[in-house]
């Protein structure tokens, strides 16, 4: 039975809302009363005594983990005869979640540093005394966290290795990811040659070991460059085969392709023996390429998209096609006397589907657009409340600290350029967005049929956004997402309001909007639409409907930008759009 919400476990954790259930347990969302945080409790579901000292055992093991890419452990505790571990809250998405809504496969580039953290959380597990495996590395137990971290979550399954094999205990396997060595011969029903063979490899010593958890990364990797499950290893075994990676995504290159139909080999033996031998099998054949300055490969013009994707790491939601109301009513009586007579009157504005970057372009996606184009000026400005943000000249690197935080100094047409360069390495058609655009994605709520004022309602809440709300003068930026999810849009943006203002490609007119009038022209002259407010503005500036004109060969200290790309109607808009 689930747990309710405001339930108090152990006289400590109050219960704030299930995370997710699972074969070994269910895990909650808990606020820890006596250090006030947010944990997560997970309850096992083996709560007989001859269980109970194996949890008590393991529990002691991960409490003394400590690693970047894995939840540290705090306490475990019996409830009602129930066990409990207590663990970091990481934020963030778990992989499986993340294909919600996709219409293309991760990017290459971001699922080989997902592996990279993975990999380095299995030898820091694989290499304790003895060695502890994981058995259960899948999507779902994979969080990306802030930053594009892959951490390694839920070990109710993990088990210290002996001489023998993996300790006894509970017995447990994920369809599609588990290898074939997890599974009892028991378990196989009616294929007697399965039963025999998974016989054979007991019989020859062969249990769960460090290459268990290299094939169910493999798997996962599998899963997250094609968006499809691998076959389970028992049907892969008696009849179903493993579709080649690159059939299902061209983008993949050959070493990891390599690389992982070996992790994915079915009999034990014929996969890497050990994480390190993975990290060592992908890390050997993308040396050279990464050690030596090279352009990033030009890939053809993909499809327009019908779902949200990744461009280069970067997350483009999807914003289906529709009406929405523009700007704030003259005649509203609650509405704000302070908004200037630019972002009036409220007005309908029917858009067609388009992506728009969940966050503001950082310091770091910009460092591998200048890395990329050499002779293109890094931001740079030589007045004094830019210093904080200046990038180094010689080189060519952005300020230290701040890879996370949005790209400032950036003119008007730098973000073109930036936009120009993104088309032609992930194949999207991006751009920045219109002022129209801009506004849908921070303000409009598809549930109700109505604007907000800001992303996440219509009170003002300090601590869903960085602005200057007490006029102190806040004059730093904030990571990307760090007031995430308080602060998010409808659609799931992050910083539609305040760190920085953003450009958009529509020149400042009044209302009316119509992108037909020429105000989307970009050979046009005049200054250009800002959007968001910024750290250093108050709260009105702040409101979705708020739009500024500043010039477009202006460096400013609070001017960033984010990354738009053109999409298609998918069936149900296609039928109702015109």
């Amino acid at each position: 039975m689930s747990l309710i919400e405001g339930t108090v476990l152990d006289n400590r954790y109050r219960v704030l809302r299930p995370l997710g259930e699972g074969g070994m347990g269910t895990a909650y969302l808990v606020e820890d009363q006596r250090l006030h945080r947010q944990c997560v409790a997970k309850a096992s579901a083996l709560r007989d005594t001859v269980h109970r000292a194996q949890f008590e055992q393991e529990a002691h093991m991960l409490a003394a983990l400590s690693h970047p890419n894995l939840p540290e452990v705090y306490d475990y505790f019996f409830d009602d005869r129930c066990p409990y571990l207590v663990m970091q809250y990481i934020e963030g998405a778990t992989l499986d979640r993340l294909k919600g809504g996709r219409s293309a496969p991760f990017e290459v580039d971001l699922v080989l540093r997902w592996a990279d953290d993975l990999l380095d959380a299995l030898v820091y597990l694989h290499g304790q005394d003895p060695p502890i495996i994981h058995r259960d590395v899948k999507p779902s137990n994979v969080c990306i966290a802030p930053g594009d971290k892959a951490v390694l979550l839920d070990f109710g399954i993990a088990r210290r290795l002996s001489d023998t094999g993996t300790r006894t205990g509970a017995q447990a396997q994920s369809c599609f990811y588990s290898p074939i060595e997890q599974y009892p011969a028991e378990t196989i029903g009616s294929y007697d040659a399965l039963q025999q063979y998974l016989r054979q490899l007991r019989e020859e010593g062969i249990h769960t070991g460090p290459y268990s958890d290299v094939y169910s990364l493999g798997a996962t990797l599998y899963f997250a460059l094609t968006l499809i499950e691998p076959p389970d290893a028992c049907f892969r075994k008696i009849e179903e085969g493993l579709r080649p990676v690159r059939k299902l995504n061209p983008d993949v290159p050959d070493f990891l392709a390599q690389a992982l139909e070996r992790a994915l080999a079915i009999d034990p033996r014929d996969r890497c023996q050990t994480a390190v031998e993975f990290a060592q099998l992908l890390h050997s054949q993308r040396i050279e390429v990464e050690a030596a300055p090279r352009r990033l490969r030009r890939r053809r013009p993909r499809p327009l998209p019908t779902g949200s994707v990744s461009a280069l790491g970067q997350e483009l939601i999807y914003i289906p096609a529709g009406e929405f109301l523009m700007g704030v009513d003259n005649k509203h009586p609650g509405d704000d006397p302070g908004l200037k007579e630019a972002c009036r009157p409220q007005h309908p504005v029917v858009l067609g589907p388009y992506c728009i970057g969940r966050c503001p372009v950082t310091n770091a996606d910009y460092q591998t657009f200048i890395e990329d184009n050499p002779d293109h000026p890094v931001p740079y400005s030589p007045m004094r409340y830019a210093q904080r943000y200046n990038w180094d000249r010689r080189t060519r690197t952005h300020p230290r600290g701040l890879e996370d935080h949005p790209v400032v100094l950036v003119t008007w047409a730098d973000a073109l350029a930036y936009c120009g360069w993104l088309s032609e390495v992930s194949g999207y058609r991006c751009r920045l967005p219109t002022e129209a655009e801009w506004e849908k994605a921070a303000c409009w709520d598809p549930a109700t049929g109505q604007a907000r004022r800001y992303p996440w309602g219509d009170e003002f809440n300090e601590k869903r956004c960085n602005v200057d709300a007490h006029g102190a003068l806040r004059l730093e930026s904030s990571p990307v997402g760090t007031y995430s999810p308080a602060g998010d849009s409808p659609y799931g943006l992050v910083d539609m309001a305040g760190n920085v203002w953003e450009w958009t490609g529509s020149l400042y007119r009044p209302y009316p909007y119509d992108a037909g009038d020429g105000r989307e022209d970009l050979d046009a002259e005049g200054e250009r639409v800002v959007r968001g407010g910024a750290y250093d503005e108050g709260p009105l500036l702040a409101r979705c409907a708020w739009r500024n004109g500043v010039r477009p060969g202006l460096k400013l200290a609070n001017v960033g930008f984010r990354v738009v790309c053109d999409a298609g109607y998918n069936v149900p808009e296609s039928q109702h759009v015109t």
